[in-house]
């Protein structure tokens, strides 16, 4: 007999892959880069000119810089040509003292902005081997933290120096990042942090456009103990088709004028509670970025897209950063709370910027909501089983594998494959070679598979052609593995369902329905049998 349950939930949907809007396809966009040269100026006369305007003071500042400078120089008022604009400014190494400032303003609706002071990128940046071949790319050179520009049809750039003689080496670097169709595609936001999903929604490179070819090298690993909370310089009004454009800016920023690798942040929330992948190397695994100087290899960074030493903290940011804390902390396997000591420095697991280094980051707001994160990060994590690690591709030929099943064609040569997982968790892949053996011995795919109870294949669970893995704990969790289609997976697992332990069989038979869709069938110890639809 087939008995339809109804106390599970049936085949729970696959989360954590966002799906784009269907009339504008993800591409790569190219950035453009231009310079701006600084012209002299009187400080006298910036303080008594018509359009003159104060400085926005932070917590950081106790006074405005033009009232204690000795010297000064601008750049002409700039056209903004773009929705989206990101401006930096960089010198050659020694051209700057510790009594400089540089600032900018917009001009919007025909009123100027409050000079708004760049921070110098002393803070972040990346360590040891990256930050030589920086300093060997850009020539010693050094610069501010970047700055987007929404909204506005004006900006201008100006130096201020406590040294009577300054400078006019610095350059302005204007970084136009292009414009796509698609950059309006990922309009809705994921839901609350209360979500059960184990991964949350997560927009991809491809989803903001990423240029691979800009990007310097190969992406390394660390250990991830300390997660910090950032914010980028910005205007806080910005809308949500802007995001990707802002975040191909900063990438253009970080990699062509300040020599970096790649963008420095891990992720980045924005004010509408989307999370956007940032630097390159896998979004389960612990990439070493640059944005905590002297912590990348330790830690994980996530930057709140705005200025939060200026304006509140939506809501639904504040939930993105719970989101993707829980999701890493959990495969790093580390609590939300508590402190930890990393590099010789004592620091809550959910850190600010500034408490790593003198900063203002990630501003007065943000960081006053460092708490409410922590505790939010706990519960998540307590609310759901442990994440599986993602399974690490070893290629090493064996003789034997127990635990035996088919995927049907694992490696994309359109021949059946067959999978076995060893006593101790260990994955391996016979390739057959369509004539009923094998081609070659056994191939060692992956590990951490011991912590399933039971080991199954759907065949193509997802819809993308290519086979996949279900695993279901002790506990009664299944997690997804999506094959790649060539012997290996995509990422770690996802946990999609719960309630599958009163089960002492689960197994597909594949396209059950008729709709063109992989089922899964569960036997209870009683003998009934349940179907749950793809």
């Amino acid at each position: 007999m087939i008995a339809m349950a109804s106390a599970l939930a049936v085949a729970p949907m696959v989360t954590g892959f966002p799906q784009l809007s269907s009339h504008a396809a993800p591409h790569p966009v190219k950035s453009q880069i231009y310079q701006l040269g600084f012209v002299k100026s009187s400080v006298a006369a910036m303080r008594s000119a018509k359009n003159a305007t104060r400085s926005a003071l932070g917590t950081s500042a106790t006074a405005d810089p033009i009232s204690t400078a000795r010297s000064g120089a601008v750049t002409p008022a700039q056209n903004v040509d773009s929705a989206v604009t990101v401006v930096g400014v960089t010198w050659p190494e020694g051209a700057a003292t510790a009594g400089d400032q540089y600032q900018i303003r917009t001009r919007t609706n025909a009123k100027w902005s409050p000079w708004q002071s760049l921070d110098i990128a002393t803070a972040d940046g990346p360590d040891a081997a990256e930050a030589a071949s920086a300093a060997a790319v850009t020539r010693g050179s050094r610069g501010t933290s970047p700055y987007i520009v929404t909204g506005a049809s004006k900006f201008e750039v100006r130096s201020l120096s406590t040294d009577p003689a300054v400078p006019t080496s610095a350059k302005v670097q204007v970084v136009v990042p292009g414009a796509s169709a698609a950059d309006s595609a990922a309009q809705q936001a994921p839901g609350g942090a209360a979500a059960a999903a184990a991964q949350p929604t997560i927009y991809s490179r491809a989803a903001w456009g990423a240029d691979e070819g800009l990007r310097r090298s190969a992406p390394s690993y660390g250990n991830i103990m300390v997660g910090f909370v950032h914010h980028t310089d910005s205007a806080n009004s910005y809308t949500s088709a802007e995001v990707p454009a802002m975040i191909r800016g900063m990438y253009a920023y970080h990699v062509t004028s300040l020599g970096w690798a790649d963008i420095g942040y891990n992720f980045l929330v924005d004010r509408f509670g989307r999370t956007w992948e940032g630097r390159y190397g896998g979004i389960t695994r612990p990439v070493v970025g640059a944005q905590t100087l002297n912590f990348n290899s330790v830690s994980m960074g996530v930057s709140a897209i705005g200025n939060y030493d200026v304006g509140a903290v939506p809501q639904p940011m504040t939930n993105a950063f719970k989101a993707i804390f829980a999701w890493k902390f959990s495969l790093a396997g580390i609590p939300a709370t508590g402190t930890v000591v990393a590099n010789g420095k004592s620091l809550n697991r959910v850190s600010g910027h500034r408490d790593a280094f003198s900063t203002a980051c990630p501003g007065r707001y943000l960081y006053a909501k460092l708490p409410e994160i922590r505790l939010g990060t706990a519960a998540i994590i307590g609310a759901r089983a442990p994440v599986p690690p993602p399974p690490t591709p070893a290629p090493t030929p064996v003789a034997a594998s127990r635990g035996v099943f088919s995927p049907g064609d694992f490696t994309g040569d359109r021949k059946a494959d067959i999978l076995g997982i060893t006593r101790a968790g260990v994955m391996y892949l016979y390739r057959g070679n369509g004539a009923g053996g094998f081609s070659g011995g056994a191939i060692k795919i992956s590990t951490g598979w011991g912590m399933f109870s039971r080991v199954f294949s759907p065949g193509d669970y997802t819809g993308d052609g290519r086979a996949d893995i279900l695993g279901i704990t002790s506990a009664g969790a299944m997690y997804l593995y999506r094959g790649n289609g060539a012997g290996g997976f995509i990422g770690g697992g996802t946990r999609i369902g719960s309630g599958w332990a009163p089960f002492v069989r689960v197994f597909s038979p594949g396209d059950y329905t008729g709709d063109g869709r992989a089922d899964i069938l569960g036997i209870t110890s009683a003998g009934a049998m349940y179907l749950y639809r793809g």
